[in-house]
C-alpha cells in the first residue's frame, strides 16, 4: 500500500493491523510505536485507539498496549465451558450469582417438557478469567430428573461433570443457536463492560443418548475476548436444520 496518499493515522492503523496478524503488538509503548513507524504519537494514540474501539487490542495499566487474544470456544462440541476453556482453567473463576429473578423461557419449559416453575432449577454464574469476565451463562435443568441438584456446591465447578458423576447423565448432542446482540443494562453490569457492548448470545439444548432432554442453556459472551469455532471430524455426521 501506497501511504503518502493516506492520514498518519489511517497508516499508523495499516500498519498496526500487520503486527497484530503477526502477533507482534505485545507490551509496547506508545513512544516505542512512534519511533519504530516514525509518525507521531497522536497519530499512534488515535490508531491504538480505533484498533481498541475493535476488539483487537487493549491497554494495560503501567503494561502499555497488548494484543487481546481471544478464548476459543468449539461449536460443535458437547462439552462444559470448564472444558472448552481448559487452557484457562488455573486462572479461572467461576461465580454463582442470585437466579431468583430471572424469568424462565416458555422454550426452556417446553424442552425441559416442566409446567411448574418450581419444578425447574435455574443456575446463574459469571465465568472470568484473569480477573476479566468473559460469559454470563444461565442453566435451566429440570428437577424431576435432577433431584435435589440445587444442593449441589457450583461455584468453580463443571455442571456437566456433575450431572455425570451423581446423575450418570453426559450430554451426547444438542442444538445451538447464536445472534449477536447489543447488552442490557442488566447485562452489562453484571459483565462489566458499557452498555451496548456486542455479545454472543448462545442458546443451548442439550440432549442425552436416550434423546431425552438434560439441559436448556442462555450464554452471553463479550464479542472482542471469544472466539467460536466450527470443527467437524466427520463431516457426513454434521447435520444442519432447514430444507433443501
Amino acid at each position: 500500500m501506497e501511504y503518502k496518499d493516506i492520514t498518519p493515522s489511517l497508516k499508523g492503523q495499516e500498519l498496526l493491523r500487520g503486527e497484530i496478524k503477526e502477533n507482534k503488538l505485545i507490551d509496547i509503548s506508545e513512544r516505542a510505536l512512534s519511533e519504530k513507524f516514525g509518525i507521531s504519537r497522536t497519530a499512534i494514540r488515535r490508531s491504538l485507539a480505533t484498533l481498541q474501539g475493535e476488539g483487537l487490542i487493549k491497554k494495560k495499566p503501567r503494561v502499555g498496549t497488548v494484543v487481546n487474544n481471544k478464548h476459543i470456544i468449539s461449536m460443535l462440541a458437547m462439552s462444559s465451558m470448564s472444558d472448552e476453556l481448559e487452557a484457562d482453567k488455573n486462572e479461572m473463576v467461576v461465580t454463582v450469582l442470585d437466579a431468583d429473578n430471572i424469568v424462565i423461557p416458555k422454550k426452556a419449559k417446553k424442552f425441559l417438557n416442566e409446567e411448574n416453575d418450581n419444578r425447574i432449577f435455574k443456575l446463574a454464574r459469571k465465568r472470568s478469567i484473569k480477573g476479566e469476565p468473559i460469559s454470563y451463562e444461565i442453566a435451566f435443568l429440570s428437577k424431576s430428573r435432577f433431584p435435589e441438584i440445587e444442593k449441589n456446591i457450583f461455584e468453580n465447578a463443571s455442571l456437566y461433570q456433575i450431572l455425570k458423576d451423581q446423575y450418570q447423565v453426559s450430554p451426547s448432542y444438542g442444538h445451538e443457536d447464536i445472534a449477536y446482540v447489543p447488552a442490557t443494562l442488566d447485562i452489562a453490569l453484571i459483565l462489566g463492560v458499557n452498555e451496548q457492548t456486542a455479545l454472543f448470545k448462545v442458546v443451548s439444548s442439550a440432549y442425552d443418548n436416550d434423546d431425552r432432554a438434560v439441559e436448556y442453556s442462555i450464554q452471553y459472551l463479550i464479542g472482542n475476548r471469544v472466539k467460536y469455532q466450527l470443527r467437524a471430524k466427520n463431516i457426513l455426521d454434521y447435520q444442519e436444520d432447514g430444507e433443501i
